[in-house]
């Protein structure tokens, strides 16, 4: 693992946060190259993520997930989303912690629910034929969170909730914190 000055921007938090889509835009505003650790997977492994689970497993996935972002943070200062269960595999988080800053995103199950129910058959650890709603959604989804929440927390260097955010604002917030973070470190 390469030691990067840990200028890498991690965005982390649970499906429907904004990793991706805020990511891209986040990486637009810094002038830095994007990276999505899900896409990264699937290229490596020639698979969709939803085909990697069915058939080797969460576990596999989570060794391909911490592989490939290994190889990922070689190169500085990029932009990089990691899978809603990246950060519950230790290597990962220690890479997180080591490599860069993480912003935390999170959301009200309401706009959890509005984001992610149109990709419900790409989300491996959901029943999509269960969910009608956003209570369905919350049952469901809650366990999983609940087992993943020491573990954001634990790369967390800051958390923003983007349940009442645009796009923009959500940008124009991590931007600034980021910004200010590595002009910290510079003086």
């Amino acid at each position: 693992m390469s030691d990067t000055g840990r200028t890498h921007l991690f965005l982390a938090g649970f499906m429907g946060t904004g990793k991706s889509t805020v990511g891209r835009a986040v990486a637009k505003r810094l002038r830095r190259t994007f990276v999505d650790l899900d896409v990264i997977v699937e290229q490596m492994r020639h698979r969709l993520i939803t085909d990697i689970f069915r058939d080797q497993g969460e576990p596999a996935f989570r060794k391909f997930e911490a592989r490939a972002l290994r190889m990922v943070v070689t190169s500085p200062g990029m932009v990089i989303a990691v899978g809603g269960g990246a950060p519950t595999t230790s290597s990962v988080r220690r890479i997180m912690r080591h490599c860069g800053r993480t912003v935390l995103l999170t959301a009200d199950w309401n706009a959890l629910w509005r984001r992610v129910q149109s990709t419900l058959n790409t989300r491996p650890l959901l029943p999509a034929q269960e969910l009608a709603n956003a209570a369905d959604f919350a049952v469901c989804a809650e366990p999983i969170l609940r087992s993943r929440a020491a573990a954001y927390h634990e790369v967390a260097d800051w958390t923003l909730d983007t349940s009442l955010l645009g796009v923009t604002d959500v940008v124009d917030r991590i931007s600034a914190w980021y910004t200010d973070q590595i002009n910290t470190t510079q003086v």
